[in-house]
């Protein structure tokens, strides 16, 4: 019983972790930000734009699982 305790509050506290690491994440923000971008820019025939934004958005989508697995490593 015990076991099973310790093992629900390691997932506990992983989680939360996860979630306050995703919710300060800079690089998620960016990601997310240039994929509305994209999105505007290819809904506008701005393709060449959209390419960029999309760049941009897989870097920093890239950064932020990077981030995020150094943030739960840390503890």
């Amino acid at each position: 019983m015990k076991k099973l305790i310790a093992l629900f509050t390691a997932v506990l506290i992983s989680a939360s972790l996860f979630a306050v690491s995703y919710k300060n994440n800079t690089y998620q923000k960016l990601a997310d930000e240039y994929t509305r971008k994209a999105e505007v820019a290819l809904d506008a025939g701005q393709y060449d734009d959209a390419v960029e934004y999309s760049k941009k958005a897989e870097e920093n989508a890239e950064l932020s699982r990077a981030y995020i697995e150094m943030m739960m490593a840390r503890n």
